[in-house]
């Protein structure tokens, strides 16, 4: 993820205001100049360079405007700039230095903003107590919706890896949803970020026993990432039909858990929505008969163990599955619920279900098929 400077408009017109005046003051044109080789370094990916000019467009601000000026501002922006690239023990003066400054009028920095960061700075060094603190800074940014996207994606993102890891599923379900409402980029890049929040969301819910919650949470992810894995041809699976495959199978596992302990589930129902190969006729709805069904393996039924299977299926023109490859397996512990569904996959048969458009094909080497070994 690429940090976009927060200053470089009020910098750039402090610029264009020394510019006009007559015998410029040499120490404004030193924050100017290393702040303007900060942001050229950082654009073309000099990492090394950038963070040596961030730190002297600091200095420089500080020599001239002590706690005024821009320091706040370029001290923020050095902060962030460790915190994504390191070194991580260079970060926290800076942060401490932003939030210092935040509340001062003018200073240029959300003090809201410069609390989640400096408080996410400290979870990534291990403070104590620095999750409770992040948890406390992110609780108030979820009511801010014009605070930064970024820092706050970053933070919750960190926080939700933190509490899972300690298994605080409250505090990682808060986390992962708020993720998920604060991603950034295209479109495409905001709906995978958002479907792979649900997916750790959807983790915390199942822990708590919340399991429509789950449910829900893993459905709106497979929604999200299904049209970012068009049909593709051949053998091999794309990396997104994979991503795709591992989402599915944890959301029929979550399925096979609700079903085998009789919980109300309600469902509901998903268009894959999948493009289909450019300059080829549409394809049916497809329906998979799975006969005969895969068996449950014995060392999974005797250790009461659930799951789900997702695998890419080949399908010839007259609906009879050629190949299979297993993309996930999800269930708890080391199962054979993938090799039960291969073994009969290449026997089973697919039909055209009634969505299916006119002149639509059933021949497609990436449908992807799910199943969910339930406890009866």
């Amino acid at each position: 993820m690429r940090l976009v400077a927060l200053t470089l408009a009020l910098v750039l017109a402090c610029a264009g205001a020394g510019a006009q005046t007559p015998g410029p003051d040499p120490a404004a044109n030193a924050v100017i100049a290393h702040y303007r080789a900060y942001v050229a370094a950082y654009a073309r990916d000099d990492i090394d360079t950038a963070r040596n000019e961030a730190a002297k467009a600091l200095a420089a601000s500080e020599a001239r405007d002590g706690d005024g000026g821009r320091t706040a501002v370029l001290a923020f922006n050095l902060a962030r700039l460790y915190a994504q690239y390191g070194p991580l023990s260079e970060a926290k003066a800076p942060a401490a230095r932003a939030l210092e400054l935040a509340g001062n009028a003018g200073s240029g920095v959300d003090p809201l903003a410069a609390r989640v960061l400096s408080a996410h700075i400290a979870l990534m060094q291990e403070e104590q107590g620095a999750a409770d603190s992040l948890h406390d800074a992110l609780l108030a940014a979820a009511e801010r919706e014009d605070l930064d996207r970024g820092i706050v994606l970053d933070a919750s993102s960190a926080l939700g890896r933190v509490a899972m890891a300690q298994e605080n599923w409250r505090r990682a379900a808060f986390a992962w949803r708020l993720a998920g409402l604060r991603t950034i980029g295209d479109e495409a890049q905001r709906n995978y970020k958002r479907a792979t929040a649900l997916v750790w969301e959807s983790g915390a819910r199942l822990a708590l026993d919340e399991y429509q919650l789950s449910y829900d949470a893993i459905t709106e992810a497979v929604k999200l990432m299904a049209p970012l894995a068009p049909e593709t041809s051949g053998p091999e699976a794309s990396s997104a039909e994979i991503d795709l495959g591992a989402t599915l199978a944890w959301r029929a596992a979550i399925k096979a858990k609700m079903l085998s302990e009789n919980l109300d589930k309600t469902e509901p129902l998903v268009d894959l929505g999948r493009a289909a190969l450019e300059g080829q006729a549409p394809l049916c709805d497809v329906v998979i008969q799975p006969r005969p069904a895969p068996r449950y393996p014995s060392k999974d039924r005797n250790a009461f163990a659930v799951g789900g299977v997702s695998v890419r299926l080949q399908i010839d023109a007259s609906g009879q599955v050629t190949g299979a490859r297993l993309l996930a397996v999800s269930a708890g512990g080391d199962s054979d619920f993938g090799a039960a569904v291969l073994k009969v996959a290449d026997q089973w048969r697919a039909v055209a279900g009634p969505k299916s458009p006119p002149g639509c094909r059933m021949q497609t080497d990436s449908h992807i098929q799910t199943v969910s070994f339930v406890l009866r």
